[in-house]
């Protein structure tokens, strides 16, 4: 099971193996995407169950309340590593891409895009706008939304996919009500330990 990779990865203090500000200079492999991601107009890796955003990001976080699924920002930019590593790699496991796409709407977003978009606060501007007023300074970087467009937790840079689905989790049991992701996960070592 992959919650138990977790143990070790929190063991050794691995959270995020990838600094927070991985940029496109990051080392490029040969090696193709697996043939659930294709590469977009954008030049990004994307997965045919990413939500298409609208013009208005309030109008997609209402529709994904409305079908009873939370609500992420995936922040990525074409040429980036680690976007790709987190397309082929962990979208690559089933046991994370079914968790993800039961319980989340994801919306791409391109740090460095030109489509302009209405952001959760009402205002309007491009992709790039809207990473630099959301703080957004490396990719991939995934904002966990609330209905009301609070952000709950962020997952900046590339973690393993124990991490990975560990953060998803978290999300969606609503740990971060009263829990640091890191004492979170702790305790769910404990609790699953116990059962």
């Amino acid at each position: 099971m992959i919650f138990k990779q977790a143990v070790i990865a929190w063991v050794f203090s691995v959270c995020f193996v990838a600094p927070a500000f991985a940029q496109s200079a990051a080392p490029q492999t040969t090696s193709p995407l697996v043939d659930h991601a294709i590469l977009g107009e954008s030049g990004l890796p994307s997965l045919d169950w990413f939500t298409e955003a609208s013009s208005d990001l309030r109008d997609d976080i209402k529709g994904a309340t409305a079908k009873g699924k939370l609500f992420a920002l995936v922040w990525e930019q074409a040429g980036c590593y680690y976007c790709k590593q987190m397309h082929e790699v962990n979208f690559g496991i089933d046991e994370i891409t079914d968790f993800v796409r039961s319980h989340f709407e994801l919306v791409q977003m391109d740090m460095h895009g030109g489509r302009v978009l209405t952001d959760l606060k009402g205002e309007v501007g491009r992709e790039t706008d809207l990473a630099r007023r959301n703080r957004v300074t490396g990719t991939p970087t995934i904002q966990f939304l609330v209905a009301d467009g609070r952000e709950v937790f962020r997952m900046p840079g590339y973690a393993k996919p124990a991490v990975f689905l560990a953060a998803f989790q978290y999300v969606k049991e609503g740990g971060y009500r009263t829990l640091s992701f890191r004492a979170w996960v702790k305790a769910e070592i404990k609790r699953r330990a116990k059962s």
